[in-house]
């Protein structure tokens, strides 16, 4: 189990693995089997995909879910579950990651509007201040000139 994580131990497995599937009667696809025997290709799954090795997972998945596709003719009480569970499990996820992603975009564009609006009022005011000093300048300079005029009148 220790060599399984080395790249020589995969190579192990993957020729361990894929020994298994070719030796099969049917290969990847034994349409005869039923989910019931089917459970060593699910085990064989569940190791793969234990030990990180993605590539025989995939083999493996693959083959348990074309030894339980059946013809139409079947009853519906002997189908399979899996491929329709992997359906709704890729389902649930896509609702759960959907109003996610609703979100931030709803907030990116919140975010570029705000951004813009505060952008412009930074520029006004920029645009304004030197305005607003040359105003109160004026004003300084007619607040000296009335109080000179008040002293003076009143001297």
């Amino acid at each position: 189990m220790a060599m399984a994580g080395t790249p020589l131990g995969r190579l192990a497995l993957n020729a361990a693995f894929l020994r298994g599937v070719a030796n099969n009667p049917g290969g990847l696809a034994n349409k005869g089997k039923g989910f019931r025997s089917s459970l060593d290709s699910l085990a064989g799954f569940a190791f793969a995909l234990k030990t990180f090795n993605l590539n025989v997972a995939f083999i493996r998945l693959n083959s348990l879910i074309v030894a339980n596709r059946a013809p139409m003719i079947r009853s519906a009480s002997s189908i399979s579950p899996f491929p329709l569970a992997l359906a709704l499990t890729l389902a649930a996820f896509i609702a759960l990651v959907a109003p996610v992603a609703f979100a931030a975009l709803v907030a990116l564009a919140i975010l570029i509007i705000v951004a813009s609006f505060a952008l412009a009022i930074a520029f006004a005011a920029f645009a304004a201040a030197p305005a607003v000093a040359i105003t109160l300048t004026k004003r300084r300079a007619k607040v000296k000139r009335l109080l000179r005029a008040l002293i003076n009148l009143l001297l």
